[in-house]
């Protein structure tokens, strides 16, 4: 198993996490977020944004041409959930923003 496809079938971290992120609303509630990521996990930026955060840096670290890929990937999957105002996918190396909160 690849490990893309272990990262979507770990439904007990992706509960754990869901469940942390809103429990905490409070903390999150108009807050910047960047979520540090890796291949083309872009979930827990959603539950930022399901927590009501007004911002999300979705960072994957790496330049490389599969790096890029799944940044354009992840970018579909946020304009298919019309999240862009919210949700920005970028590499570590365009990264450049203040933030309240790190997830990862």
């Amino acid at each position: 198993m690849d490990a893309f496809s272990t990262n979507i079938e770990d439904t007990s971290s992706h509960k754990a996490y869901h469940d942390a992120i809103l429990d905490n609303k409070y903390l999150f509630e108009g807050k910047t977020v960047l979520h540090l990521t890796e291949g083309m996990n872009c979930l827990f930026s959603f539950f930022a944004v399901e927590a009501g955060c007004k911002k999300v840096y979705c960072v994957l670290n790496g330049k490389s041409e599969k790096e890029q890929q799944n940044i354009y990937m992840i970018k579909e999957v946020i304009k298919e959930n019309n999240k862009e105002q919210i949700i920005e996918a970028l590499s570590w190396s365009d990264f450049n923003a203040q933030v309240d909160i790190i997830i990862g």
